[in-house]
């Protein structure tokens, strides 16, 4: 069972855990299809309350090709499935971008952005989020093995009780 601590915390782990990282990044995507979909968009408080827009940024920056690439993440939701279980949905996207000057203005050698959407059940009392479904859309930088690699496993989440979304 893998663990993952830091980015709720604000602390940004090592470059040897950006896996796990990634994983967790990959979980907390979300389909637009899931039934869960109407659950609550929680968005603005994860970036206000954790780290994870700069991990997803920085891994990016890691990961991602180009000398333009960036990570955001996109959407973060949420739905209550019982006492103690949460459905933990969102959308990541990293996008890859050359851009090169020239003599009469610039212009793009490439602009692609790799979209990861998965989903995760978060346990309340024990704050631990297990990855269930990851899927990686136009995947043109190989994160698909990755992403199947880390479905079944198991990340601690510093803290996840302090976040008032999930009262």
């Amino acid at each position: 069972m893998a663990a993952c601590h830091g980015w709720a915390s604000g602390r940004l782990p090592g470059r040897l855990h950006w896996y796990a990282v990634l994983g967790v990044i990959l979980v907390l995507m979300g389909s637009e299809r899931s039934a869960h979909a109407s659950g609550r968009d929680v968005t603005a408080a994860v970036v206000a309350e954790t780290q994870l827009d700069e991990v997803i940024a920085q891994a990016c920056q890691d990961y991602c090709q180009g000398n333009r690439r960036s990570g955001r993440l996109r959407s973060v939701r949420v739905a209550r499935l019982d006492r103690d279980h949460f459905a933990v949905l969102a959308d990541v996207a990293l996008r890859n971008h050359q851009y090169q000057d020239g003599p009469i203005g610039g212009f793009a050698l490439y602009d692609y952005t790799v979209r990861a959407t998965g989903k995760g059940t978060l346990t309340f009392s024990t704050c631990r989020l297990r990855i269930d479904e990851i899927v990686v859309h136009d995947d043109l930088i190989g994160l698909q093995s990755l992403a199947q690699s880390l479905v079944g496993t198991v990340h601690d989440i510093d803290g996840c009780r302090r976040f008032s979304f999930l009262h």
